[in-house]
């Protein structure tokens, strides 16, 4: 496919910023400052952007980019996280705007600079052609649904084009001074299409804040003009529908992130007076269809989109997108452009022969009357034996494990009713709403280690064949049948999602014997371990710290 040129710059009167304080930010203002701070990030290398201000986030963006400079979006702001980002972009300069994210910069070792801007009226107006800049790189992260976060380079031109094309679903039928509040991350593909290009592209006032708490976003939907929009995900909005806070009314809201029930898709339009839309895209890709979910099981192809299907395999092109991207999703055409997701490649769970996504699964539980969250896992293939079931995590204050199996059977095969419910406060979502798999992995482990239960007894007849060889004068226990019975134990309280077991350490400070009750008990400990502590006869035979290898 041919590529259309960049869309042109913006006018003077296009898009405004509305900060927190109130007083609205022009384009002319901001292109002023992006000019200047491209003067201090004069340079070479990457700049990592952690802005989650927007009108930060777009300064340094377009700074970035006039400097000549990659800028770098990790989709995970924790330490640990922010430690890679600085081992594979060493010496990478980062630009942050709130103190929580200078603890983190700190710690991971990355040189960083505290940045909020501080645009006055009497500050130089300038241009900027965004066409000048528009082979700047950008990189952004895959989320980890699935597994690993991966690097994902792209143009700006490309964010360009792809913001050009989906900004006739976004700002259909009102016009280019809508007012638009964003409860997701400037970093986020789905937040920085919708809630930073489209509305610099085609017009609009965005409140710079990102607010969570449904006071917080009344606020800021109250801070802008009509027509609003709001921009947010499926746990922002069952939030704020279950406060059932007053806002002002909101012309249409779009959701991302994870699969939206369509009764709360219903609620929200009922609430709010909106018409929901939901978008469905990846990383790679950008928005690539929307549907009316109260209304519409499929989706429809955003504007100059193209999917061609071989068997499971989903390709999308656009002018934007050349050659076609082979998309994670089964998507499952229904005519004339539309199509079903049918779940994702990689995330099929196959129980006593019967085959389901995972993701279908979530989107079942999700829509449950009276459940705010909940994710469902399952053990890996090679797990055998009565541990190969799902295991549910749910926030559903007021509903028990019976309600919720219930419910599932009048809607699943009975071999997918997890054979365990666990009730949390929440899931580990990031800031875009997105449940990375790794985390999820690792909160379901510390969770599960932590409940009742986690303990076993055993008893060692004499007869033991190891024994025999080990002092069969005085017999003992070998240390390395309590390690043995310790690994047991805990790949049975994980209920079978236990992968690789590593010994982080071991002592025996007495001895065990044979014929008296050993009791194991197993309890989460810091940086994903796991104690394990064997007692006889109130003595501890065996203390050992273990840790689960997640990939």
């Amino acid at each position: 496919m041919s590529e259309r040129p960049a869309p042109p710059h913006p006018s003077i009167d296009r898009v405004t910023m509305i900060p927190p304080d109130g007083k609205p930010v022009g384009w002319a203002s901001i292109a002023g400052e992006a000019h200047r701070q491209a003067a201090r990030l004069a340079g070479t290398g990457p700049v990592v952007n952690l802005c989650e201000d927007r009108l930060a986030f777009l300064v340094t963006l377009l700074a970035t980019a006039l400097a000549g400079r990659e800028t770098i979006l990790p989709s995970d702001r924790s330490p640990a996280s922010l430690s890679g980002i600085s081992s594979i972009y060493e010496s990478a300069p980062a630009r942050y705007d709130n103190e929580e994210l200078a603890r983190g910069v700190s710690t991971a070792g990355l040189h960083g600079e505290f940045y909020l801007p501080a645009i006055s009226d009497s500050d130089p107006q300038e241009e900027l052609d965004l066409a000048s800049i528009e082979d700047a790189r950008i990189v952004m992260f895959t989320s980890g649904s699935t597994g690993k976060p991966e690097p994902c380079a792209r143009a700006l031109s490309f964010f360009l084009r792809g913001a050009d094309a989906n900004a006739e679903c976004m700002m259909e039928g009102l016009g280019a001074g809508a007012g638009i509040v964003a409860t997701v991350p400037p970093y986020h593909m789905f937040g920085i299409e919708l809630s930073v290009l489209v509305p610099l592209l085609k017009g609009g006032a965005v409140y710079s804040g990102r607010p969570f708490y449904p006071r917080d976003i009344a606020a800021a939907l109250n801070a802008v003009e009509a027509p609003r929009i709001l921009i947010s995900t499926p746990v922002h909005l069952r939030i704020l529908k279950e406060s059932g806070i007053e806002t002002p009314p909101v012309a249409r809201v779009f959701s991302a992130t994870a699969p939206l029930p369509a009764r709360l898709a219903g609620d929200i339009e009922e609430m709010l007076g909106a018409d929901l839309r939901e978008i469905f895209g990846t990383t790679e890709t950008g928005s690539i269809g929307w549907r009316n979910t109260a209304r519409e099981e499929s989706f429809h192809l955003l504007h100059g989109m193209e999917l061609t299907q071989q068997d499971d395999i989903s390709r999308i092109s656009a002018p934007h997108i050349s050659p076609p991207f082979v998309l994670p999703d089964r998507l499952a055409s229904t005519g004339d452009g539309d199509f079903r997701i049918a779940g994702r490649s990689n995330d099929i769970v196959n129980i006593a022969g019967k085959r389901m996504s995972l993701a279908g699964l979530n989107a079942i539980m999700a829509g449950l009357d009276g459940v705010m969250d909940g994710a469902f896992l399952a053990p890996d293939d090679d797990v055998a034996g009565p541990v190969r079931r799902m295991i549910a995590f749910v926030a559903a204050p007021g509903l028990s494990v019976e309600n919720i199996r219930s419910a599932l059977r009048d809607k699943l095969d009975s071999a997918f009713i997890p054979r365990r419910v666990i009730f949390v406060d929440s899931l580990p979502r990031n800031a875009a709403g997105k449940l990375p798999l790794h985390e999820f992995r690792r909160f379901a482990l510390a969770t599960l280690a932590c409940l009742d239960g986690a303990q076993r007894v055993i008893r060692y007849a004499a007869d033991e064949p190891f024994f025999a060889d080990h002092f069969p004068d005085d017999p003992i226990v070998p240390g390395a049948v309590l390690l043995g019975e310790a690994s047991e134990l805990l790949c049975e309280s994980l209920g079978g999602l236990a992968g690789p077991v590593e010994l982080v350490s071991a002592r025996f400070p007495d001895s065990a014997r044979p014929g008296e009750d050993c009791l194991f008990r197993m309890d989460a400990g810091a940086n994903g371990q796991f104690r394990i502590e064997c007692t006889q006869g109130g003595r501890t035979v065996m203390k050992a710290a273990m840790r689960m290898l997640v990939e």
